[in-house]
């Protein structure tokens, strides 16, 4: 069987997250992968799209929150023998463009109200939209003023000095515009 691996943009107004579990929400809306057909591996899909397995994972566990896919040990991610019992016409191929619906929303992704303008959580921020200049810039700072305390605990919302650093940047939009209102994270999970 011929592997049906997903294309990103990356950069797009949709997260590699959502991209990913689209591309499979839609091939199941539309009977390209039925009852039992099994997704490919994690692995081969971070692979193929240049991403983190983190970033497929999440996708991956979209589709089995939807009820469109079950993952099992030993077995991998398989199509929900629910989501695929009818064609995209029936009411499980409603369902499953529901599913896609919500998965492709663009509402803000923090429940508190607050849009959340520049997410990382994929690990692999837009090359043509970051202030890599700017970042470089306040790495360097923070290494010549406090490069011995960076192996201890710190701020849990970040460098103060990185965050205020990245505040005061032209050109950023909508972003946030004062350091408390910035968090600065390493590993965070959703």
């Amino acid at each position: 069987m011929t592997l049906l691996l997903p294309d990103l943009r990356n950069g797009g107004p949709d997260s590699l997250v959502a991209q990913i579990a689209r591309f499979y929400a839609e091939a199941i809306g539309d009977g390209v992968l039925g009852s039992g057909d099994r997704l490919p591996p994690i692995r081969t899909v971070a692979e193929h799209a240049d991403v983190t397995r983190a970033t497929v994972q999440q996708a991956y566990r979209r589709l089995a929150d939807s009820g469109l896919v079950v993952s099992t040990v030993g077995r991998g991610t398989v199509v929900a023998e629910s989501a695929a019992r009818e064609t995209h016409d029936g009411p499980v191929g409603r369902f499953a463009l529901d599913a896609l619906r919500e998965l492709h929303t663009t509402e803000p992704l923090v429940e508190s109200g607050v849009d959340v303008v520049a997410d990382f959580a994929e690990l692999r921020p837009d090359p043509e939209t970051f202030p890599i200049d700017e970042f470089r810039t306040a790495i360097e700072l923070e290494l010549r003023e406090r490069g011995h305390e960076l192996l201890a605990y710190g701020d849990p919302s970040g460098s103060r000095a990185l965050r205020e650093h990245l505040a005061t940047c032209p050109d950023t939009g909508d972003a946030p515009t004062s350091a408390d209102e910035i968090l600065i994270t390493s590993g965070a999970q959703q």
